[in-house]
C-alpha cells in the first residue's frame, strides 16, 4: 500500500498557478502550502511531518532544481514532482535524473 503524504508543499513564483495547484490539492483532501519562493520553503525546514513537494523547474531568479538538490542535501531524499513550461534541455535532463526517470 502507498503512503500518501500528510501535506504537499507547492513552490511556484506564478501566484495564480500556485493558488490553483493548492486548491485542486487541497479540494482533494490533502493539506497543501504554497511558497513563492525557494526562501520561503527552505525557512520551513525541517520539514514537520511526510511531505511530497511540487515545485516549478523555473523561478525567476531561481531554479527549483537547485532548491531540490539543497533539500535533499540537508535531508536525505525528498518526494518531488516538478512541473514547468520550460523547455530547456538542460533543466529538463537534470530534473530526470534527479527523479530517477
Amino acid at each position: 500500500m502507498i503512503k500518501l503524504p500528510e501535506t504537499v508543499y507547492v513552490l511556484d513564483d506564478n501566484h495564480s498557478f500556485l493558488k490553483a495547484t493548492l486548491r485542486l490539492l487541497q479540494s482533494s483532501g490533502f493539506q497543501a502550502e504554497g511558497f513563492l519562493s525557494g526562501q520561503e520553503l527552505a525557512e520551513r525546514f525541517p520539514f514537520p511531518r511526510q511531505i511530497c513537494l511540487i515545485i516549478d523547474i523555473v523561478l525567476g531568479r531561481e531554479n527549483g532544481l537547485d532548491v531540490v538538490q539543497d533539500l535533499s542535501d540537508r535531508s536525505g531524499t525528498v518526494p518531488v514532482v516538478f512541473v514547468s513550461a520550460t523547455e530547456n534541455a538542460e533543466f529538463l535532463t537534470r530534473a530526470e535524473q534527479m527523479t530517477g526517470q
